[in-house]
């Protein structure tokens, strides 16, 4: 995870700032946090403690996370033992994410005594401890001896570190040691050499240095990394650039405390003053894309079991037609029996003569049933002919609904997959529920009220796009004027635009080619249609998005994630 020994060290210097105010409130939010609310002077300040192996940090937060009715028996000890203690110290385990934070108070007796609360964010292994001296009072995690034989943590145990690496500290790193191994990357090296350094901040130093993430040792010397190695120890003493990494495909992925470079335009990068800021942000909206992704995810399930069983359907369709193709040949079989009517011999198993519905006129050999005449036999092969061209007719039919309903759930798929929020996946399962893929829920259920689409605005023209089919439709064929502009990527599922004007310049009218591109499922350059809204109909009884078009134009352009977000409304 991002939260690295060093980005831990500048957030312990955001927390030595608290040093001095006393707890007031103690929580527990979750099995994996503890919150405390701290005052001093008139002021407060929230510290969290997580433990989350996804999430795990300790921050100066602004979120007020719910509590549970009930506090649980952690808390409630940290209550009995914290509650108005002052926040005395902070130490760092050699720039390790581990952390103890000391607090003073008084004892039963009404002795004062300094009692710690000893934070280690070390992956699955991560636990919040409450001790006093060297002996454990409780965790928020125990430990036995089962599950650990070297280290348990348990009530009335003694307290031991947790072994420290074998590396060195950043301000101790000798360049010189770190190169030894000239084919070694850079980023591997530094990584085993330096305490607390995360992959994300090695790559950087490689690419700073280098311009390659993935450089060898012998790219570097000894005094180039020195001195990148005492920069990057003024950036943690003094951080002025916390940073956010956001990707379209990926969401929120990483953060650190220096300027991240190695990325290229695809990255968006946020910056804030504090780490705690940043912090909050981050996990509040990786929360989101994790409830989004979860809700999502019944939905992908219910497109994919479809789109399986009508695959499924055109496979059997495409062999019945193959068959069917088969027995219609049948019908020049029946011809070739009467027109050599008098050459057949009772009994006969075969007759050969010309075929007339050949080009080139070749002959053909076609089996006979000795138990039928002649004529029984051309009566049975014209009945064939007759059920195969009906069939035939049946299928194409069953095959051209089949395609359009495939192209359909790969256009839900693609929504889906586009899906950034709770209302967009509520609308989406309501276009499937009256769509017959899902089952509607008993009762009488409120109609989600209907998402606004995307707005961007170029040249003081707007321009509109769907998030979904239903949106698509609304946006198509009730808020387009008939000569504003329409587009839509090309053979491909994706979002309606429209260009709120009829004559915009040919850079908006790009512009909206690259969000159609953006805003689809297609990858690198792509062709994109233009054309007016008049011009786009909706196919009688389609699903809803399904439409046809003409006098089109196509355009060839590369989505552009920045140049949009920059543009949104």
């Amino acid at each position: 995870m991002p939260f690295d020994g060093l980005f831990c060290s500048a957030v312990a210097r955001e927390l030595r700032a608290a040093i001095g105010s006393k707890i007031d409130k103690i929580y527990e939010p979750t099995p994996n946090e503890v919150l405390l609310v701290l005052r001093s002077s008139g002021d407060s300040a929230r510290l969290l403690l997580s433990i989350d192996p996804g999430a795990g940090r300790v921050q100066l937060t602004e979120s007020r996370p719910d509590n549970p009715p009930q506090a649980p028996a952690f808390c409630m000890l940290l209550r009995k033992k914290l509650l108005g203690a002052r926040f005395s110290a902070l130490e760092q385990q050699q720039n390790d994410r581990v952390l103890s934070l000391f607090f003073e108070t008084f004892n039963e007796l009404g002795d004062p005594v300094t009692r710690e609360l000893r934070l280690e964010l070390l992956g699955r292994t991560a636990n919040l401890l409450l001790t006093e001296g060297s002996r454990i009072l409780d965790a928020l995690r125990r430990v036995d001896l089962s599950q650990s034989p070297e280290r348990p943590i348990l009530p009335g145990g003694a307290y031991q570190p947790p072994p420290a690496q074998d590396k060195v500290l950043l301000e101790q790193a000798d360049p010189s040691e770190i190169l030894k191994n000239p084919e070694v990357p850079l980023q591997k090296a530094l990584l085993g050499a330096i305490s607390g350094l995360s992959p994300l901040v090695a790559r950087e130093l490689a690419f700073r240095l280098t311009g390659q993430v993935d450089s060898p040792c012998s790219a570097v010397t000894p005094e180039a990394l020195r001195k990148e190695l005492a920069g990057l120890c003024r950036e943690r003493e003094n951080p002025s650039c916390f940073t956010a990494l956001i990707r379209p495909e990926k969401g929120w992925f990483d953060f650190s405390f220096v300027d991240i470079r190695q990325y290229g335009e695809g990255t968006e990068k946020r910056t804030y003053p504090t780490a705690g800021a940043l912090l909050d942000d981050f996990y509040a909206q990786r929360e989101r894309e994790a409830l989004v992704s979860a809700r999502g995810q019944d939905l992908k399930r219910v497109v994919k079991t479809h789109t399986a069983r009508l695959s499924r359907k055109i496979e059997i369709q495409k062999a019945e037609w193959e068959k069917a193709g088969e027995n219609e040949k049948k019908g020049a079989w029946g011809d070739l029996i009467l027109a050599n009517l008098y050459r057949i011999p009772p009994g006969a198993r075969s007759v050969t003569g010309v075929d007339y519905s050949d080009p080139d006129q070749r002959e053909r050999t076609v089996p006979l049933d000795e138990t039928l005449t002649p004529s029984q036999q051309a009566q049975v092969y014209y009945k064939q002919f007759r059920k195969a061209k009906t069939a035939r007719e049946h299928i194409r039919e069953e095959l051209a609904r089949a395609d359009s309903e495939l192209r359909y759930l790969e256009s839900v798929r693609d929504a889906l997959s586009r899906a950034s929020s709770t209302p967009e996946l509520a609308e989406i399962r309501q276009e499937l529920t009256e769509g017959g893929y899902l089952r509607a829920p008993r009762g009488k259920q409120p109609r989600p009220s209907p998402l606004p689409p995307l707005r961007y605005e170029m040249d003081g023209i707007e321009l509109l796009v769907g998030r979904n089919n239903l949106q698509n439709d609304r946006l198509t064929h009730r808020i387009a004027q008939k000569n504003e502009w329409w587009l839509h990527v090309k053979d491909a599922p994706g979002a309606h635009v429209i260009v709120r004007a009829e004559s915009p310049p040919e850079e908006v009218l790009l512009f909206a080619a690259r969000l159609a591109a953006l805003h689809s499922g297609a990858q690198g350059k792509t062709a994109v249609d233009a054309t007016r809204a008049r011009f786009v109909k909706k196919l009688p009884g389609a699903a809803p998005g399904m439409v046809t078009y003409t006098n089109q134009n196509t355009l060839f352009v590369e989505a552009d994630a920045q140049e949009a977000e920059k543009r949104r409304k």
